[in-house]
């Protein structure tokens, strides 16, 4: 095996790994939008969580992103 196609089989490997990294990323940012707006029914419905916590967890992911 010379030198070019031993770099190239190495570079896969850090592919992979970043591609795996970012795709698990996108899912957690996926998720946490989705449960923030299935439990704000239930967190509004709570007489001790004001609406404005409601309305900081619901933008501040977002101002992250």
């Amino acid at each position: 095996m010379n030198a070019a196609a031993l770099r190239r089989r190495e570079g896969a490997g850090y592919r992979n790994l970043v591609l795996v990294l970012l795709t698990a990323v996108t899912v957690m940012n996926f998720v946490d939008r989705q449960l923030i707006g299935i439990l704000s029914p239930a967190f509004k419905a709570d007489p001790q969580f004001p609406d404005t916590q409601l309305e900081t967890c619901s933008t501040l992911p977002s101002t992250f992103v």
